[in-house]
């Protein structure tokens, strides 16, 4: 991988479509084995954004990008320094990518990645640079080579793909922050799956009525879809089983598609997984918990005991007050409400900010507090996730059987867009 100027080979990359095939030479188990991961990504939105993203005459970088809910890191090549649409491309790529090759695999590079192995990867669209590439005994014996149609054409290899555990992904990181000058990557995070996956196959699961809402990343029901009020805006695909109807003015939908039921991105571990960690750090409580600032804006229960990382109700919970800095991760066997405002809270175990468990019919998480800035996963398999403030960020992702989004003016991305 070089880090000059590269003008126009950038064009040996434009199409990344087609498939993604897997090889080892070590350890021996894997000697000779070959897994084939074909991406299924053909449409003209994967080759746009690659083309988007790599213009010429740029100076050239890499992005350091966290798929948050589980731990993993790819480095992605190039960027135009500075310019954050360029960044916005590679993120979506790097989303693009991920999702059909390492979180496709049902091979060795995905028995890595469920048994915890795998850390990182390396996308490597240079083939014709044999420099500062990493070499054999500085990756995993897999190695992913991405193949696919150039703009002649032709078919055939157009990129690598390393793979890393914590240890061998650190020492490339720094070994490419030394060819830089000693300039550490630059440090992204995304969230995979959708932005807002509803998954109840009756009725009309995602309602989006609130006014000038903007939603980065694609959105799914394994139902129908409303869209109301005025001025929202889902960027990528709206996808729906059985249909959206769209009121009110202003929308800007993206593609709007039919596709039948897909499972969604599970976490890494089950309600029961916290609730083990709650008891353990202490942070367990067996009826209604309440969290607010305290005098410096850190997070305690009304009765003044401090709280951080896991917290598990067997009642529910609820974080109210203003000026929060918080790392929590909310678990409840009931409901969870985030009443809070001017507040930023930030998952703090598997990329996780709430996890209502609750099987009771109207159980919720409810964000309708306002200005708050929240970073994780929202999920409440069987029951709703009702956001029905104003003004609030959310970087994460959403999966609930019901989502209801009421309020106004809210910004939510998959960290595909910052």
């Amino acid at each position: 991988m070089s880090f000059a100027k590269i003008g126009s080979s950038f064009t040996h990359v434009s199409a990344l479509v087609l498939a993604a095939l897997a090889t080892g030479v070590a350890p021996t188990a894997l000697q000779g084995s070959e897994e084939d991961l074909p991406l299924t990504e053909s449409n003209e939105t994967l080759n746009e954004n690659v083309q988007a993203a790599l213009g010429p005459e740029s100076e050239w970088n890499c992005l350091a990008i966290e798929v948050v809910e589980r731990g993993l890191w790819s480095i992605t090549p190039n960027y135009r320094s500075g310019e954050a649409e360029y960044e916005d491309k590679i993120r979506v790529l790097t989303k693009e990518l991920l999702a059909e090759t390492v979180f496709a695999s049902n091979g060795q590079i995905g028995q890595w990645r469920d048994d915890g192995t795998l850390y990182g990867v390396e996308f490597d669209v240079f083939l014709n640079d044999p420099t500062q590439k990493p070499q054999p005994g500085e990756y995993l014996s897999v190695l992913g080579r991405v193949q696919g149609n150039g703009l002649d054409g032709t078919y055939g290899p157009l990129g690598k793909m390393y793979c890393y555990d914590q240890e061998l992904y650190e020492a490339r990181a720094q070994a490419i922050a030394d060819m830089m000058g000693g300039v550490p990557l630059a440090e992204h995070q995304i969230w995979m799956g959708e932005v807002l996956h509803a998954t109840a196959a009756t009725g009309t699961p995602l309602k989006l009525v609130g006014n000038s809402n903007t939603f980065y990343g694609d959105a799914k029901t394994h139902g129908s879809a409303r869209i109301g009020g005025d001025f929202h805006l889902v960027q990528n695909h709206m996808r729906y089983r059985l249909g959206v109807s769209v009121h009110g003015d202003g929308h800007e939908l993206g593609e709007l598609e039919p596709e039948g039921v897909v499972p969604y991105l599970r976490t890494r571990n089950k309600a029961a997984w916290y609730r083990a960690q709650a008891i353990a750090a202490g942070t367990y409580f067996s009826g209604d918990v309440v969290i607010v600032p305290d005098a410096n804006g850190a997070p305690m229960t009304l009765s003044g005991v401090p709280v951080s990382g896991i917290v598990y109700s067997a009642g529910s919970i609820s974080v109210e007050g203003s000026n929060l800095t918080a790392v929590l991760t909310l678990v409840s066997a009931e409901d969870i409400s985030i009443s809070a405002s001017s507040s930023s809270i930030t998952a703090a175990a598997d990329g996780v900010l709430a996890y209502a468990d609750s099987r009771e019919c109207g159980a919720a998480i409810s964000l309708d507090g306002n200005s708050n800035l929240l970073r994780g996963v929202v999920l409440a398999p069987r029951s709703e996730f009702r956001l029905s403030g104003s003004s609030n960020t959310f970087f994460g992702r959403s999966v609930a059987r019901r989502i209801t989004v009421s309020g106004s003016e809210n910004f939510v991305s998959d960290g595909t867009r910052q």
